[in-house]
């Protein structure tokens, strides 16, 4: 895909750098964002001329498909900060940003499927988090960036709801102590490379009670092109969550997106998977456990507004 300069600079504000593509190259690209009249005119005709997938990626986690895709494993410890996922809040808002829920998450909430005490992995801004309180949860949402956090929090205040947030390394989940009833992450498990991945699961499992229900959205295979996040299929779903888990249901869906690449939707898996109790197989269905209060000693819940 060709871009005229301009429009590259523009997006850059909307992506970040790759790891290993954190060269000269990709130092210059940020410099004639910045300031471009330090670099020569020659030069800035060169930077046109790149193919925009060597150096440029969503902030949301990957290089074209089957690139390198490990940021996540540098994530900070909470309150810490993380520039790379920081800098994707810093301008206008990056293309999973929407400003509302995705309605796939707003079908659930409906349904009566987000309750208890509710976890949202990778909340960003908090639009799910602050949907899941809405429909009754006692919601708490967690994000590596202190920026997404912060918009949340206030977002939260301004629509009178009562949600809380938390910034938090997800990969560190299960060392933090919490149980919930529900997990939530639309958008979140794409961005992993495959050692993450398997982080991510073990801490997800920690982090949800037997029983209970990871509600999972990502990018997925099926979408054409090599821009955005890591694609993910069906079987690399149903491989991540085997031992430990039973997948409910796993069906085709559509993310919302904010335009810049000329669409407004990408596709998606929708998942609902189960974390069973010790010792059942991933073919036998749970029956109903009673346990619904949330231990935590670590990730806490904001006071209620009175």
């Amino acid at each position: 895909m060709e871009l005229s300069l301009l429009r590259r600079l523009t997006l850059v504000r909307r992506m970040r750098l790759s790891r290993h593509g954190r060269n000269s190259t990709t130092s210059e690209l940020q410099l004639a964002l910045t300031d471009p009249r330090s670099l020569p005119a020659s030069r800035l005709i060169q930077l046109q001329k790149l193919p925009e997938e060597l150096h440029l990626v969503w902030v949301s986690g990957c290089v074209p498909q089957g690139g390198y895709c490990g940021e996540n494993e540098d994530m900070t410890e909470a309150g810490a900060p993380h520039r790379d996922w920081d800098d994707s809040y810093a301008g206008p808002p990056p293309p999973w940003d929407i400003g509302r829920p995705q309605p796939a998450l707003v079908r659930l909430a409906e349904a009566g499927t987000l309750t208890g005490a509710l976890l949202d992995v990778g909340c960003g801004t908090g639009e799910h988090t602050i949907l899941a309180a809405r429909y009754g949860a006692r919601a708490l949402g967690v994000d590596v960036s202190a920026r997404a956090i912060d918009f949340a929090r206030r977002k939260a205040a301004e629509r009178g709801v009562d949600a809380s947030f938390q910034v938090l390394d997800v990969l560190r989940l299960d060392t933090q102590g919490g149980t919930f009833d529900t997990l939530v992450d639309s958008g979140l498990f794409h961005v992993f490379d495959d050692a993450s991945r398997g982080r991510y699961v073990t801490a997800a499992h920690a982090a949800l009670r037997p029983g209970g229900h990871l509600h999972l959205m990502c990018f997925s295979d099926r979408q054409p092109g090599d821009w955005g996040p890591r694609r993910v299929s069906e079987d690399e779903l149903r491989a991540a969550f085997g031992a430990g888990w039973r997948v409910d249901s796993l069906d085709p869906d559509r993310f919302e997106i904010n335009p810049d690449l000329g669409i407004n939707t990408a596709e998606a898996w929708l998942a609902d998977i189960v974390r069973l109790p010790p010792g059942d197989s991933p073919t036998s269905k749970s029956g109903p456990n009673q346990n619904r209060a949330l231990s935590s000693p670590r990730l806490t819940f904001a006071p209620r507004q009175r």
